[in-house]
């Protein structure tokens, strides 16, 4: 699937994100070990674990060079009140506008994200990049259609 010319543009309200967390690069394939460690782990935090929706959030870490290092985190939205395990934490991602595009597998979040960023981005008349950080987005029915939708944070240009 090649991304579409145009992304969707959303707004979408303040939420907490529960999960893994992990700084680093990725270099050994961490993120994806995180995953399935936290794949085993979902029934500890949503109230159906046959119906929950995943969130991983990729974010700079402030004062920190990203081709050195940067965050990301593996989780579920936080619902009020749960119990949060000690090994786990909470972000609260800010209320913000997002440019949203599919992307095919995991193996699509690369070309999908240069897309974003060198084409689409980079061509925008009205907007620019927001907050540094993007979410992957992987719904409950992506178990059959392996697509993840990437949330970019965008805002308009100063005029």
């Amino acid at each position: 699937m090649n991304p579409p010319s145009e992304p969707k543009i959303i707004g979408k309200a303040a939420f907490q994100v529960l999960g893994l967390r992990y700084e680093g690069l990725n270099e050994h394939g961490e993120i994806p070990a995180m995953w399935e460690q936290f794949i085993l782990r979902v029934g500890e935090l949503v109230p159906d674990p046959a119906h929950w929706t995943a969130y991983g959030i990729a974010r700079s870490i402030p004062g920190a060079d990203v081709t050195k290092k940067w965050e990301y985190l593996a989780g579920v939205e936080a619902t009020p009140g749960i119990n949060i395990p000690s090994d786990m934490v909470v972000w609260e991602i800010p209320a913000l506008t997002y440019a949203v595009l599919p992307a095919n597998n995991v193996p699509g979040i690369g070309p999908t994200t240069h897309y974003f960023n060198q084409e689409w981005l980079t061509h925008s008349q009205e907007w620019e990049a927001g907050e540094p950080l993007m979410i992957e987005l992987y719904l409950e029915t992506y178990s059959q259609d392996f697509i993840i939708y990437l949330h970019f944070p965008i805002k308009h240009k100063e005029k």
